[in-house]
């Protein structure tokens, strides 16, 4: 089961560097309930991302580079061939943020 009601299993591949120091390496990522998960061809988890802690780099260009927010040295890319993939995950940011609070907003309803 994804995030997202109209899939039942999302999955692309994509380009994962654990530090800013390592090399990238291909990996399939797919979309869960509340996780992204990143694994290698081999189905083992090399990394788990909370959904609501996700952050492009670089809006609207390609290929999309996600990162953990707070850790810009762990980066995900994905082409632009992964249009699905990156569709459903910036659906996905849309909804965390539209569900954020917002400071102040009880003062200006006062």
């Amino acid at each position: 089961m994804t995030a997202l009601t109209e899939y039942e299993r999302l999955e692309a591949t994509g380009l994962w560097r654990a530090t800013a120091e390592a090399q990238r390496r291909e990996v399939l990522v797919s979309v869960g309930e509340a996780t992204l998960t990143i694994a290698d061809f081999n189905n083992r988890a090399l990394a788990h991302w909370s959904l609501a802690a996700i952050d492009r780099q670089n809006p609207g260009e390609y290929p999309a580079i996600y990162s953990p927010d707070g850790d810009p040295g762990e980066t995900l890319e994905l082409e632009a061939g992964e249009d699905a993939m990156i569709d459903a995950i910036e659906r996905l940011r849309r909804a965390v943020e539209r569900r954020r609070p917002r400071p102040g907003r009880l003062r200006l309803a006062g």
